[in-house]
């Protein structure tokens, strides 16, 4: 039987597009590993990375803890892709699966892979926490709105309970587990 692991990812961002930049990224997988990094917005700006002013908007109009993430300690960029890429790569080394969760992937995965420079993940290991939610009619509420970890933590139990769920059912069982 082969060693799988799911690992969910999410994001907290100034824009929508690849290049947004990141105010903090969520990681948590289901060996029980949870990180969150907050890399500086100074140096994504110098770098090029997006602010769009709706997103901008949208941040200004939240909780006043979750504009605390506006003014997280950041870390260097080049400290956190290193931390991210290594636990990628360190991930890769020991199972034989991985499978990374966004919400939605085509949001999460391709403005991390943006930020690394390149995604540490094939594009088959991707999948969708929407659909996975979809299928439940439910999902987790995170402990604290809009962070990045809180979030991460929130998509991989329902992730966790999709699994369940469709473990349940044979026909898709199989499908699931191959």
């Amino acid at each position: 039987m082969s060693q799988i692991i799911d690992i969910s990812l999410d994001l907290e961002t100034l824009a929508k597009g690849p290049n947004a930049v990141i105010l903090a990224i969520g990681i948590a997988d289901s060996n029980g590993v949870a990180f969150s990094a907050a890399p500086s917005v100074a140096e994504q700006v110098d770098e090029g990375r997006a602010v769009d002013d709706d997103t901008l908007h949208w941040w200004f109009q939240q909780s006043d803890e979750a504009r605390g993430m506006l003014v997280a300690k950041p870390d260097s960029c080049e400290h956190v892709r290193l931390v991210v890429r290594k636990y990628f790569q360190e991930a890769l080394a020991h199972y034989d699966e991985i499978r990374v969760w966004g919400n939605a992937p085509s949001f999460d995965c391709e403005i991390l892979g943006h930020f690394l420079g390149y995604k540490p993940w094939r594009y088959y290991q991707e999948r969708c926490v929407r659909t996975a939610r979809e299928i439940l009619s439910s999902r987790t509420q995170p402990r604290a709105a809009h962070s990045a970890l809180a979030d991460a933590e929130a998509q991989l139990k329902d992730v966790q309970r999709f699994r369940e769920a469709m473990g349940r059912c044979p026909a898709v069982a199989q499908e699931v587990a191959s």
